[in-house]
């Protein structure tokens, strides 16, 4: 499993998020013509740590992770931005079969929009700290 299917399915299983944005959660760029608001979940670097004693089946790995929250205006790009944090940051436990240790808030923003496609965005980045293969 991967970071990015831990963040996907923290926020499919947020209901302010679901309220927000039902189902339109995608990999890593929110597709033209999406009705919104909508998020989209990418990688943006990964490390693994050592194993110590190397005889071990996981090793730790902290994956920095990026959450865009598009609206239609600048208030509900704000309220989405806010609803992931809530959904995602200081999670720890069983998340998607995966043991994460933690998901830290580590960065937000800038605000952005877009004159041809007339919405608005917001950043939101997240350090997940996790067992992997």
């Amino acid at each position: 499993m991967s970071a990015e299917a831990i963040i996907k399915s923290l926020l499919a299983a947020d209901a302010t998020v679901t309220a927000l944005v039902s189902t339109r959660i995608f990999p890593a760029v929110v597709p033209e013509n999406t009705a919104l608001p909508a998020l989209a979940v990418t990688m943006i670097a990964g490390a693994r740590y050592p194993r110590i004693a190397g005889a071990e089946t996981t090793h730790l790995q902290r994956t920095r992770m990026e959450v865009e929250c598009v609206g239609t205006s600048y208030a509900e790009a704000k309220a989405l931005r806010s609803a992931v944090i809530k959904a995602c940051e200081f999670k720890r436990g069983t998340i998607a079969t995966v043991l994460v240790h933690m998901i830290e808030l580590i960065g937000e923003g800038p605000d952005e929009y877009d004159n041809s496609a007339e919405w608005f965005s917001q950043v939101v980045d997240f350090a997940v700290y996790f067992e992997a293969q």
